[in-house]
């Protein structure tokens, strides 16, 4: 957790992080990598450190990025060798092989399971927190076309996703 912080802070002082982010452009040299995908990144790092926290993410596989979900199938399939045919998954693969291999001796794993767990519950909060901004825009939409429908059903589920991220923020 603490190595997410500090990248997180480096990277929000100098403005990039040096990786192409996975839901960017492949043309791109330098994004900046959003929360959800240096959380998924970190955790899959942990996952190859460590295999027992493989069944861990249960429930929170949802919550991973599209391609962090592809890189979690690869990683978890022996038959695959860490290997993808996608060039964007296979770069997150080998970023997150190098980092697994470089920290592979500097964490204990009672360190590694509270680190992961912790992961975890930032990255549904995460989550939790895009999908409430993207129904805050449809209800401002909905409000603006009088869409009756729309507007209750997406004040429903904000209301939902509000009680969740409560709950997860406990």
């Amino acid at each position: 957790m603490e190595q997410l912080k500090t990248q997180t802070s480096a990277e929000s002082d100098s403005g990039k992080s040096g990786y192409t982010g996975a839901n960017q452009n492949s043309n791109i040299n330098e994004s900046v990598l959003d929360k959800q995908e240096l959380i998924a990144e970190r955790l899959m790092t942990l996952i190859l450190i460590k295999e027992s926290l493989r069944d861990k993410i249960g429930e929170y596989f949802d919550y991973l990025p599209k391609n962090y979900q592809i890189v979690y199938g690869v990683i978890t399939d022996k038959s695959r060798r860490l290997q993808s045919d996608d060039p964007v998954i296979s770069n997150l693969i080998n970023a997150i092989s190098l980092r697994s291999g470089l920290e592979l001796e500097k964490l204990t794993d009672e360190k590694m399971e509270k680190e992961f767990q912790e992961l975890l519950d930032y990255l549904k909060s995460e989550y939790l927190r895009r999908k409430r901004e993207e129904l805050g825009k449809i209800i401002k939409e909905a409000e603006k076309q009088n869409n009756e429908k729309q507007l209750s059903q997406a004040l429903k589920e904000f209301d939902e996703i509000s009680k969740l991220l409560h709950h997860n923020n406990k």
